[in-house]
């Protein structure tokens, strides 16, 4: 827990996505709501005023049903596609002087799909 509030204290930007919270195969099919308890770390007010949050989402509408204490919040929707999360982000990175295009981002992401050892972002190697 300390390094996750870490990480979001040192951060800039975070990004959730919502799509991704699903049932657990194996009994009891149980979900599970680490992405969910991140965000809402990150939106806790005590948090610097530097730093920014971005919703994700998969279908329309349907973080009004899931969450919907963040209701008059935009998310951006990705139909479940790599492509529409990096337009998404390309769209959210807008702000830095080097604004990377979904070209660059695309590029990235397969470099990181072709690479031998999967990373969890949160958790590292």
């Amino acid at each position: 827990m300390d390094r996750i509030i870490r990480l979001l204290r040192s951060s800039r930007y975070s990004f959730h996505d919502l799509s991704r919270v699903s049932l657990d195969r194996h009994p009891p099919a149980t979900p599970r709501f680490n992405m969910p308890f991140e965000l809402g770390l990150a939106v806790t007010p005590s948090r610097s005023t530097r730093h920014e949050w971005f919703v994700f989402e998969e279908q329309r509408h349907r973080l009004m049903k899931s969450l919907s204490d963040l209701n008059g919040t935009d998310p951006h929707i990705h139909d479940g596609k790599p492509e529409g999360v990096l337009r998404a982000l390309a769209n959210d990175l807008v702000r830095r002087r080097h604004r990377p295009t979904a070209a660059e981002l695309s590029a990235v992401y397969h470099d990181v799909r072709r690479s031998p050892r999967r990373f969890d972002v949160t958790c590292g190697p």
